[in-house]
């Protein structure tokens, strides 16, 4: 559901979906942001500017630990951007 929502809102959009990342069986409240393997695969791509967007369904998607999430969506916000080719 939560994919297809989010496909349904870029299409809308007219937004190219290159990538998904998805974490089964991994809590967003206990384990923290350093030991989450596709969070820190989200930071490394934001970095080399595989992406112009990252897509959630809801916030609480990235995290639910109050003391990381809104850190790791301030480090991604704060990435310098590419202008348009």
């Amino acid at each position: 559901m939560q994919r297809q929502a989010c496909r349904e809102f870029a299409a809308t959009r007219g937004w190219k979906i290159i990538k998904e990342f998805c974490e089964k069986g991994i809590s967003g409240f206990k384990a923290p942001t350093a030991n989450r393997r596709v969070l820190q695969q989200i930071k490394k791509d934001a970095k080399q500017h595989e992406f112009d967007i990252l897509l959630v369904f809801m916030f609480d998607r990235l995290g639910r630990r109050d003391s990381e999430t809104p850190f790791f969506v301030e480090d991604l916000s704060m990435l310098p951007y590419r202008s348009a080719r």
